[in-house]
């Protein structure tokens, strides 16, 4: 049963906890919530395993489904998994956080200005 758990990266008490099994249960819909959208299943599956030792590492359930949850809402409004992976880059973070607050005309100036350093580096105007 321990192989199984861990072919599917389940808990090992997923066979013999109703309660284990229900929340993994929730996690695997959500997960497939993903997966419908186009996310690689093998990265859902990455995400499963990823939970399932936090949950062996005592975080509770409950948390763990926030986070699934908040990840299916940045997916549906747009932000993808290299957008955020972008986004831990803490300089990236901190130009983009010192935005909040501009009218619209400060935006575009910024993003103007953001553009044509791109283009001096040599990158595109917009990633």
């Amino acid at each position: 049963m321990d192989a199984l758990a861990d072919l599917f990266a389940v808990p090992q008490d997923y066979w013999s906890n109703r309660g284990t099994a229900t929340t993994v249960n929730s996690m695997i819909a959500r997960l497939n919530e993903l997966k419908e959208s186009g996310t690689d299943p093998e990265q859902l599956h990455r995400q499963l395993r990823s939970f399932t030792k936090l949950m062996s590492q005592g975080v509770a359930p409950e948390i763990l489904d926030e986070q699934l949850q908040t990840l299916i809402q940045l997916q549906e409004a747009g932000v993808t998994a290299a957008t955020l992976k972008r986004l831990q880059d803490a300089r990236v973070t901190e130009i983009a956080m010192r935005a909040v607050g501009l009218s619209d005309k400060g935006l575009t100036a910024a993003a103007a200005m953001i553009d044509q350093v791109r283009r001096l580096e040599g990158l595109p105007a917009e990633s």
